[in-house]
């Protein structure tokens, strides 16, 4: 307890004294406890007690030096006597950082585990936001990187799509990659928006259709007055030239179907449509006629 009180040490560390340290110790403690004690007791007691405690302190120095004497005799054959002392100390030192590096580790994997979590929510969200506005097509297709442990259910309850589009989405990363294009299996592939545009734009084009010099030639669409265009060539002229610009693009049938209503075609037929000409029989009837001519 003197060691205690003194030096503000630990019970578990007085038993790693070095004998010199231990002897002197010793020695202080003998001194010291016959004068607290003479501090709290009678003044004739504190008399007593201080002729007992020189007699006594006489007596221990004696033996307090021969102690000494052996003890730096013992230390001199025997220099690593404080080893286990140096030992002892490391390994708590060894110990502590340990438990410190251990306390740093957790705290820094905790960090990291809500910086990932943080991110996949994040992630999640944007995910969600991308889908509702993209179109159906665009909507299968970011539901085909859902992770391949997910089902048809839990992927249509993360994105709240439609069953058929968590259906498609399964069959798309079955069948292709990820993030790919979902193609149209009904037959026939059905234009883009672009290429019907195009082929609108091309008709109103200046040199292949131009405006009706009649200012009142104008029909009705949407109960909207639009002022009538005449082509400047035949349908089959003009498909030639927007099949020179888009090779492939579109069929004549197609061109010819998509071609708007206000556009009128002014040319003359290709083929002669009078009535001799409509009947094949005629046409044969008057060839013959004119050989013989």
């Amino acid at each position: 307890m003197f060691l205690i009180s003194r030096y503000d040490a630990a019970d578990d560390r007085i038993r790693w004294l070095c004998p010199r340290c231990h002897a002197f110790e010793w020695k202080e403690t003998m001194t010291r406890q016959p004068m607290e004690l003479s501090d709290n007791g009678n003044p004739s007691e504190d008399e007593a007690m201080a002729e007992d405690s020189s007699v006594h302190d006489n007596e221990n120095d004696d033996d307090v030096n021969v102690e000494f004497n052996d003890l730096n005799e013992e230390e001199e054959q025997n220099p690593l006597m404080d080893s286990g002392i140096i030992v002892e100390s490391k390994d708590d030192d060894n110990n502590l950082s340990c438990m410190d590096d251990q306390t740093a580790d957790h705290e820094s994997m905790d960090e990291e585990t809500d910086h990932v979590s943080y991110k996949l929510e994040y992630q999640k969200d944007k995910s969600k936001k991308l889908f509702a506005e993209s179109d159906a097509d665009e909507q299968v297709r970011l539901m085909a990187i859902a992770p391949k442990e997910w089902g048809r259910q839990k992927n249509r309850k993360m994105f709240q799509s439609k069953p058929n589009q968590a259906r498609r989405s399964l069959v798309l990363r079955k069948n292709k990659e990820m993030l790919a294009y979902p193609q149209c299996l009904r037959g026939n592939i059905p234009l883009s928006d672009v290429t019907i545009d195009s082929v609108v734009k091309f008709y109103y084009e200046d040199g292949i259709s131009q405006s009706s010099s009649n200012s009142k030639d104008a029909i009705k669409i949407n109960r909207q007055p639009v002022a009538v265009r005449l082509l400047e060539m035949t349908a089959l002229d003009a498909y030639r030239i927007f099949n020179e610009r888009f090779p492939g693009a579109v069929a004549k049938s197609t061109f010819t179907t998509l071609r708007p209503r206000e556009v009128k075609i002014a040319t003359p037929h290709d083929t002669c449509m009078c009535i001799t000409h409509e009947n094949m029989d005629l046409l044969l009837k008057v060839c013959v006629d004119c050989i013989w001519i």
